[in-house]
């Protein structure tokens, strides 16, 4: 019934208009399906790990999306209809899907370019393996490029291979992709999926063989099958390897924690010990006091006196704020200070209930503290000073401003400080970075002769 409808439909078309304008209506049809099944499977498979990251509001972003679909539609006809070189007009397209790409989604570079990159190698695996079924299902039109029959063995094959990649993807990579630490090796994963890359890009294009005899033959089909596998187990590798540095991370952001908590509880413990034996030599101190006074024996007396006042415990339990992990953390590098021969000078006023986790209030200010104390012994002892000054103007902000003194030489490579005890960029102005980045803050450092400053602004929400 289906054949004698569409011919029927054909016999009237041919009547009116001539087997030319049908032909070519029916190219521009199977130009605009070939380009639906082999653009939005993926376009969703790309963003998916980015889900709740998009740089723009729904509306901008659905306009901007639809604006690349009809984009690739257009092109993919005019490639079908008329152009007979493909490589090109396919390389212009990719082009144009990236800069999108990189447009709406709000993340590191080498992240996007690593998903990019990895999905349109899977992308092509899909085409080799849809147009080898093509050849035993349709070997007529299997030589012919972006046929109908090749829409319906890529959407068999897209049933069989997308539900599978859509798991791995959201089982091993997304939370991969999430984690905001050490974002810095991103700039050279991306490498690892560009290389497979290249491989299929020689494959379709730059062969002796074209991409459609090569697909065609089962052998090689297997074989870019194959490869694809082995790349996929090596982004499993990838993923788990940011997963397990990210942990390592943070395990030690809570061990630094626990070492300041458990310098602040020895310093609490050892001053309540000094005053429980204070209290248990008071009524010696007393019967002793009594009898300088019955005896009337003033001047005895007060020394005694003076000599007691001497041996009390001081009330030197130093509080900065009342969030108990921070004033830990402060206490410490209080000490610190002391024992270089630092100036320090610390205004906070941190609630307990401040919607930032412990772990990341502590380390943005241990790394802000131990670079400056740092830069500070860089200069002469009398030179040596540190301002801090955080607070919470309302209950969605925390703004902090600090400066340090320092030798004034800075080291800079593209943008990005450099470390001055080991090669590469600094780790501590680093992790600050991605703290500033995860709570939508700002971060602005700069000098000035001798003066080293940071200014932070974080944004968070009370019920974070």
């Amino acid at each position: 019934a289906v054949k004698q409808a569409y011919s029927e439909f054909l016999i009237k078309k041919i009547r009116g208009g001539g087997v030319v304008l049908v032909l070519f209506e029916i190219r521009i049809l199977e130009s605009v399906l070939y380009s639906l099944v082999n653009f939005l499977p993926y376009f969703f498979l790309a963003l998916y790990p980015f889900t709740g990251n998009f740089r723009f509001s729904k509306r901008t972003n659905a306009a901007l999306f639809a604006l690349l679909i009809l984009w690739e539609i257009a092109v993919s006809v005019w490639a079908s209809v008329f152009s007979t070189h493909n490589a090109p007009v396919s390389f212009m397209n990719t082009l144009w899907f990236a800069a999108v790409f990189f447009l709406a989604v709000k993340e590191h570079p080498g992240k996007q370019l690593f998903v990019l990159l990895m999905i349109s190698n899977f992308a092509n695996q899909t085409v080799f393996a849809a147009k080898c079924l093509e050849g035993f299902l349709f070997p007529a039109l299997a030589l012919e490029s972006n046929r109908w029959s090749f829409s319906v063995s890529t959407i068999i094959v897209q049933l069989l291979f997308i539900p599978w990649f859509f798991w791995f993807e959201k089982k091993h990579f997304k939370e991969a992709i999430t984690l905001q630490t050490q974002e810095r090796i991103w700039r050279f994963l991306w490498l690892i999926p560009g290389i497979f890359y290249l491989f299929w890009f020689y494959l379709a294009y730059l062969n002796p063989l074209s991409g459609i005899q090569l697909a065609l033959n089962p052998v090689y089909t297997a074989f870019a099958i194959f490869i694809n596998s082995g790349a996929l187990l090596i982004y499993y590798v990838v993923a788990k390897a940011v997963e397990s540095f990210a942990l390592n991370t943070t395990l030690q952001k809570q061990n630094d924690l626990l070492a300041v908590q458990n310098l602040q509880y020895e310093h609490l413990k050892y001053r309540m010990d000094e005053a429980r034996q204070a209290r248990h030599d008071l009524r010696q101190h007393m019967t002793v006091l009594q009898t300088f006074c019955e005896n009337k024996e003033y001047g005895q007396l007060s020394a005694y006196l003076q000599d007691c006042l001497k041996s009390l415990p001081t009330n030197s339990s130093i509080t900065y704020c009342d969030h108990f992990a921070l004033n830990a953390l402060l206490v410490y590098y209080d000490q610190i200070a002391r024992e270089r021969k630092i100036d320090l000078h610390i205004r906070t006023c941190i609630p307990q209930d401040i919607p930032v986790s412990d772990t990341d209030l502590t380390v943005l200010f241990g790394n802000l503290l131990e670079n400056a104390c740092d830069g500070c012994t860089t200069v002469p002892e009398d030179m040596r000073s540190i301002q801090l000054w955080a607070e919470t103007p309302n209950q969605g902000t925390l703004v902090l401003s600090m400066d340090n003194t320092f030798s004034g030489a800075i080291q800079m490579k593209e943008g990005q400080y450099m470390s001055s005890k080991h090669e590469g960029t600094g780790m501590g102005i680093q992790s600050v970075q991605s703290i500033v980045n995860h709570y939508n803050g700002t971060v602005r450092f700069t000098s000035k002769g001798n003066i080293f400053s940071v200014s932070i602004v974080l944004y968070f929400q009370q019920n974070r």
